[in-house]
């Protein structure tokens, strides 16, 4: 990114839901990369999360050209803390957000799905509840990306 470019996302989901990226056709080739990593932290002070009363996972599933998923579940690689209040400045307690950093080898994905393409990776999408992970959550994320 030029610049402070980069842009975060905070959302929230009490049944089956999913986010979506789709690359550029100029951006599709992940095949010299080595990780997909992102950051996330549960919302603090959220009835979501505090009905979640424990870490929170999802799924991680890129999708080629072709239309050939492949999930990863992140429960298996790390899950997202839950918040926690924090004491030592001033009077009481406060709380803060703990980012925590999921790292995928991409490898990983055609581990599980030989047929998926990482030359031609047309999308990537986080999938929520259901069968995918944490049934509720509130979830930040930050700083999705590809590492060599």
């Amino acid at each position: 990114c030029d610049g402070d470019q980069n842009r975060g996302a905070v959302f929230q989901w009490n049944s089956a839901s999913d986010l979506t990226w789709h690359f550029a056709e100029e951006s599709t080739d992940l095949s010299d990369f080595t990780y997909l990593s992102l950051r996330a932290a549960q919302g603090t002070r959220h009835s979501l999360t505090t009905e979640l009363d424990g870490p929170l996972d999802f799924s991680i599933t890129l999708i080629d050209t072709l239309g050939i998923e492949s999930t990863i579940w992140t429960g298996d690689i790390g899950q997202i803390t839950s918040p926690y209040p924090r004491t030592g400045l001033g009077g009481g307690s406060g709380w803060s957000n703990e980012f925590n950093t999921v790292r995928v080898r991409l490898a990983a994905f055609t581990d599980g799905t030989p047929s998926l393409d990482l030359r031609n990776i047309a999308s990537i999408r986080l999938d929520f509840g259901g069968d995918s992970g944490s049934t509720i959550g509130r979830l930040g994320i930050d700083d999705l990306m590809l590492e060599y």
